[in-house]
C-alpha cells in the first residue's frame, strides 16, 4: 500500500476532533492526487497521523479510551487497529490511521519528537540523554522551529549531529515560509528529513493538517506501529507538502502574538 503520513500532528480543540478529521482527510486525499503512488495505479492509497502530544495537549490520552470503547466523534468511530497500539477512525469509506508520539522540550530548548510514544516525559532533559534513552526504542527527531535552530541552539543541534549522525533525525516544518530555503543543519544530516505539518494554535493554520508529510510505499498489509517505524527508518521516503508563503508567514506570526494566552 502507499501510505500518506503527518508526522507532527497537534490538536487544541478537541471539541473539535471530528472537523480535524474531516480537513486531515480532504488534506491527504489532494496530497494523494498531486503525489502519485510510487506503484501503479491499482494500489491502495492509506492516510496516517502521529499526534505529537507534549505536556498540555493530550490528544492520545482522550481518544485511546473512545476507540477502546468503540465510540463515535462527530461522524467518525475510533476503535483500535488488530495491535491495539494505533486507532482506526472511519467515517463511511474514510479512513484515517492515528498514531501516538510525545514532544518533548530539551535542556537548551530544542524540540523533539519521539514517533511510537504514549507515555509523558517530562521536560528540560539534557539532548544527548534524549538521544541515549529513546533513539532506539522509538523515532526520534529533531523538527525545525521558527528561531529554535539559530543562535546557541544552532551550535548544539550541530554538536549532536555530529555525533549522533544515525540516530537522529531532522523534521521539516509545513510551517516554514518557502523562501526561507537556506536550512544548514539539513545539509549537514545524514538521515532522511521528514516533513511534518506543526499546526499553530491558530484555526488557519490547523487546516494545513495532512497537507504536508512523507510518503512510502509499504510492504504492510495490515498496519501495526512497530512496523510503521520500522519502515519509516528503512524505507524509500519522499516528502510531499507545500510551504506557506511569507504572507502567510507573518501573518501567523502576528496572530500568535495577538491571542490571548489561556
Amino acid at each position: 500500500m502507499n501510505l500518506y503520513c503527518d508526522t507532527h500532528v497537534h490538536c487544541y480543540d478537541f471539541p473539535s476532533f471530528s472537523s480535524l478529521l474531516d480537513q486531515a482527510h480532504s488534506n491527504f486525499s489532494s496530497a494523494c492526487r498531486i503525489n502519485p503512488s510510487m506503484a501503479n495505479q491499482n494500489t491502495e492509497s492509506r492516510f496516517l497521523m502521529f499526534f505529537t502530544d507534549g505536556v498540555k495537549d493530550k490528544t492520545w490520552t482522550h481518544i485511546y479510551p473512545q476507540a477502546v470503547a468503540k465510540n463515535w466523534l462527530g461522524d467518525w468511530q475510533l476503535s483500535l487497529a488488530r495491535d491495539g497500539k494505533l486507532i482506526r477512525a472511519s467515517n463511511g469509506e474514510k479512513l484515517v490511521t492515528l498514531a501516538p508520539a510525545r514532544q518533548i522540550n530539551s535542556f537548551h530548548r530544542l524540540e523533539f519528537l519521539l514517533l511510537g510514544c504514549d507515555k509523558d516525559i517530562a521536560d528540560g532533559i539534557t539532548e544527548q540523554k534524549i538521544i541515549d534513552s529513546y533513539a532506539d526504542q522509538y523515532l526520534l527527531i529533531c523538527p525545525w522551529g521558527f528561531g529554535k535552530w539559530l543562535g546557541k541552539r544552532a551550535k548544539v543541534l550541530r554538536e549532536l549531529l555530529s555525533t549522533n549522525a544515525s540516530r537522529l533525525f531532522l523534521g521539516d516544518n509545513g510551517g516554514r515560509p518557502g523562501l526561507w530555503r537556506h536550512v544548514p543543519h539539513f545539509r549537514q544530516a545524514r538521515l532522511p528529513i521528514i516533513n511534518g505539518s506543526d499546526p499553530l494554535p491558530l484555526t488557519a493554520d490547523t487546516c494545513r493538517i495532512g497537507s504536508f508529510g512523507i510518503h512510502w510505499l509499504s510492504a504492510e498489509s495490515e498496519l501495526n506501529l512497530a512496523g510503521l517505524l520500522e519502515e519509516i527508518k528503512t524505507a524509500t521516503l519522499k516528502n510531499y507538502g507545500p510551504q506557506l508563503s511569507l504572507y502567510q508567514f507573518i501573518r501567523n506570526q502576528i496572530a500568535l502574538k495577538l491571542k490571548p494566552k489561556a
